[in-house]
């Protein structure tokens, strides 16, 4: 449960999340074009083969990263599941604890989306996002992170 007057703080979580994921997907693209680029058509004959798979996995990224970045862009983060104006409080379909945990330097949010959910992350939705996304060994290291960082 979170304060509904502290609706600026999140905003200001969700515009630090976009721009983060922005800038994951701008890596990918520019790292899995340049590989791609690298393929031929004689490559890709054998189906069983290791440049197969690769081209394969590659186009997979590449399809993922072009829907999250429209996504991402169209997407709030704002939607509420419960509201009680008078005693000031909202629960959000996604959680500002997990924004603050996927805004870590050192989680790579696209990274994780890509092996979570493989094409499922073209049907992204916030309660996959809120409770099948991240890991429960992911979310105690956290905790413990915000334990020792008071």
């Amino acid at each position: 449960m979170e304060k509904l007057s502290d609706q600026e703080i999140r905003i200001e979580l969700i515009n630090r999340l976009k721009e983060k994921v922005f800038k994951e997907i701008d890596i990918i693209l520019k790292n899995d074009l340049r590989l791609i680029k690298l393929y031929s058509l004689s490559d890709l004959e054998d189906v069983e083969s290791d440049p197969y798979n690769e081209f394969c996995y590659l186009s997979k990224e590449i399809s993922i990263c072009l829907f999250m970045r429209e996504w991402i862009t169209k997407h709030s983060f704002m939607g509420i599941t419960r509201v009680s104006e008078e005693n000031d409080c909202v629960i959000y379909k996604i959680s500002s604890h997990h924004l603050e945990l996927w805004l870590q330097d050192d989680y790579n949010f696209m990274w994780n989306l890509i092996e979570s959910f493989g094409y499922d992350a073209l049907h992204l939705t916030d309660e996959m996002l809120e409770y099948k996304f991240t890991s429960i060994f992911e979310e105690a290291l956290f905790r413990e992170k915000k334990k020792s960082d008071l």
